[in-house]
């Protein structure tokens, strides 16, 4: 960098309301893996100015694969492979040598191995300081327009990134074709038998509940139907899967609070292909068999 350049950027610091860091700090050598014209580009600063002990960003090029990307400069210096290559290299056997997920799947499968932090919790006093102490997130307005500006434009992680084209799939040939979406919200049952269950609502824990109390039988979404339907003019090849089953009479039981409108044309569909029993406990239907419906009072996890 020359005198030209150094001059350009203390001005630019100054404009930014930032103090002149190249006539506060002496310049000092860094790795040669850390690009300083790309990291001054991007960021406006030069690495050669920060202390070792800042956590900046800079720009670092690592010799496994020839990329580029993000770090922070305080352990810029000591990673010497990118994120996939360590991924790739952590999963893979080499010469004789397993790899860190083998290692990992035999020390979990192994029925005398204990992790150190299994069954061990908060004490109620560490639970009541960290409600004490916790406080909401916010954000000061200078560093939210700095994190917007570092992260626009080729600074994103995504930048000039594409789905892949397995990704892309749908229907039938979607990977997620029949498998249980993930639970947006969280909550765990335990039944009679001792089995965990974890349900999308409470709703659906109160009907477990009351199954339960009644001595009926009950599976959680453990049939699936392949269902065809029409949606914004195109057929859409999906499944469904109805929250409670009893194999006693063997019929369906489907908790629904709200019906948005794909997932009701999704249901109908359901009823014209499959000659199943299939019944819909919304509020009323709860209210009716006295089941509560209000906010959740505390976690159920055991029936008495």
């Amino acid at each position: 960098m020359n005198e030209a350049q150094k001059l350009a950027l203390v001005k630019r610091n100054q404009a930014r309301g930032g103090k002149p860091r190249l006539q506060l700090v002496p310049e000092q050598e860094v790795h040669p893996s850390i690009l300083i014209e790309e990291t001054i580009e991007r960021f406006g600063y030069d690495p050669r100015c920060l202390k070792v002990s800042s956590q900046k960003l800079v720009v670092k090029k690592f010799g496994c694969c020839g990329k580029t990307e993000q770090r922070k400069f305080r352990t810029a210096a000591t990673q010497h492979k990118c994120l996939n290559c360590s991924n790739r290299d952590n999963a893979r056997s080499v010469d004789g040598r397993r790899s860190r997920s083998e290692l990992m799947k035999l020390r979990y499968l192994d029925p005398s191995y204990k992790h150190p932090t299994k069954g061990i919790g908060h004490t109620d006093e560490a639970k009541r300081k960290i409600r004490a102490n916790r406080k909401p997130y916010s954000m000061r307005e200078k560093l939210r327009q700095e994190f917007s500006i570092r992260f626009s434009g080729s600074g994103n992680p995504f930048y000039g990134k594409r789905h892949k084209p397995e990704s892309l799939r749908r229907g039938k040939d979607s990977p997620a074709y029949g498998k249980s979406p993930a639970h947006t919200f969280k909550v765990w049952y335990e039944r009679r038998d001792g089995l965990r269950v974890c349900f999308r609502s409470t709703w659906e824990a109160r009907v477990a509940t009351y199954l339960d109390q009644r001595g009926i039988d009950w599976e959680y979404e453990s049939k699936v139907f392949p269902v065809q339907y029409e949606w914004c003019g195109r057929t859409k090849q999906s499944t469904y899967r109805a929250d409670f089953w009893l194999p006693a009479t063997d019929s369906f039981i489907e908790v629904k609070g709200l019906w948005r409108p794909e997932y009701l044309t999704k249901y109908e569909a359901l009823r014209k292909q499959y000659d199943i029993k299939i019944e819909v406990w919304d509020r009323a239907a709860l209210k009716e068999r006295g089941i509560y419906t209000g906010k959740s009072k505390g976690v159920l996890l055991r029936i008495e």
